[in-house]
Protein backbone atom coordinates (compact mmCIF):
# COMPACT_ATOMS: atom_id res chain seq x y z
CA UNK A 1 0.00 0.00 0.00
CA UNK A 2 1.16 3.57 -1.03
CA UNK A 3 2.14 6.19 1.71
CA UNK A 4 -0.85 8.62 1.98
CA UNK A 5 0.33 11.86 1.77
CA UNK A 6 -1.16 15.00 4.44
CA UNK A 7 -3.56 16.82 3.20
CA UNK A 8 -4.09 20.82 4.03
CA UNK A 9 -6.81 22.93 3.20
CA UNK A 10 -6.09 25.68 1.00
CA UNK A 11 -5.90 29.02 3.16
CA UNK A 12 -7.21 32.31 1.29
CA UNK A 13 -5.07 35.08 1.24
CA UNK A 14 -6.65 36.98 4.52
CA UNK A 15 -6.02 34.05 6.48
CA UNK A 16 -2.58 33.37 5.63
CA UNK A 17 -1.88 37.35 6.19
CA UNK A 18 -3.83 37.45 9.90
CA UNK A 19 -1.61 34.53 10.82
CA UNK A 20 1.48 35.67 9.77
CA UNK A 21 1.25 39.30 10.95
CA UNK A 22 -1.78 39.37 13.89
CA UNK A 23 0.87 38.51 16.20
CA UNK A 24 2.93 41.91 16.42
CA UNK A 25 2.73 44.58 19.19
CA UNK A 26 4.43 47.44 20.08
CA UNK A 27 3.21 46.66 23.94
CA UNK A 28 6.71 47.31 26.22
CA UNK A 29 8.79 49.06 23.31
CA UNK A 30 8.66 51.96 24.61
CA UNK A 31 9.63 51.27 28.45
CA UNK A 32 12.62 49.22 26.90
CA UNK A 33 13.80 52.15 24.77
CA UNK A 34 13.43 54.82 27.48
CA UNK A 35 14.93 52.04 30.54
CA UNK A 36 18.48 53.00 29.62
CA UNK A 37 17.28 56.62 28.03
CA UNK A 38 17.12 57.48 25.07
CA UNK A 39 20.29 59.39 23.55
CA UNK A 40 21.13 61.77 21.25
CA UNK A 41 23.62 60.81 17.88
CA UNK A 42 26.96 61.30 18.52
CA UNK A 43 28.08 64.82 16.63
CA UNK A 44 31.70 64.78 15.54
CA UNK A 45 33.83 67.98 14.92
CA UNK A 46 34.00 67.33 11.12
CA UNK A 47 33.30 63.89 8.72
CA UNK A 48 35.67 61.65 7.97
CA UNK A 49 37.65 62.19 4.22
CA UNK A 50 37.42 58.61 4.30
CA UNK A 51 36.55 57.61 0.80
CA UNK A 52 36.46 60.81 -0.67
CA UNK A 53 38.92 61.60 -3.97
CA UNK A 54 42.35 62.13 -3.12
CA UNK A 55 43.01 64.77 -5.18
CA UNK A 56 40.39 66.80 -3.10
CA UNK A 57 42.61 65.28 0.47
CA UNK A 58 45.56 66.49 -0.50
CA UNK A 59 44.00 70.25 -1.72
CA UNK A 60 42.47 70.42 1.86
CA UNK A 61 45.66 68.98 3.68
CA UNK A 62 47.61 71.94 2.05
CA UNK A 63 44.70 74.60 2.32
CA UNK A 64 44.50 73.83 5.82
CA UNK A 65 48.47 74.36 6.41
CA UNK A 66 47.81 77.94 5.21
CA UNK A 67 44.57 78.77 7.10
CA UNK A 68 46.95 77.61 10.15
CA UNK A 69 49.90 80.00 8.90
CA UNK A 70 47.69 83.01 8.23
CA UNK A 71 46.12 82.50 11.64
CA UNK A 72 49.14 82.09 13.26
CA UNK A 73 50.50 85.51 11.25
CA UNK A 74 47.24 87.02 12.18
CA UNK A 75 47.63 86.57 16.18
CA UNK A 76 51.76 87.82 15.91
CA UNK A 77 50.34 90.72 14.33
CA UNK A 78 47.83 91.65 16.72
CA UNK A 79 49.60 91.01 20.05
CA UNK A 80 52.83 93.44 18.65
Amino acid sequence: MAKSKKCFPLLSARIVFSLTFASHTNHNQSKKAHKNGIKRPTSFRSRSLRGVDAKFRRNAKHALAGTIKARKEQKAAAAS
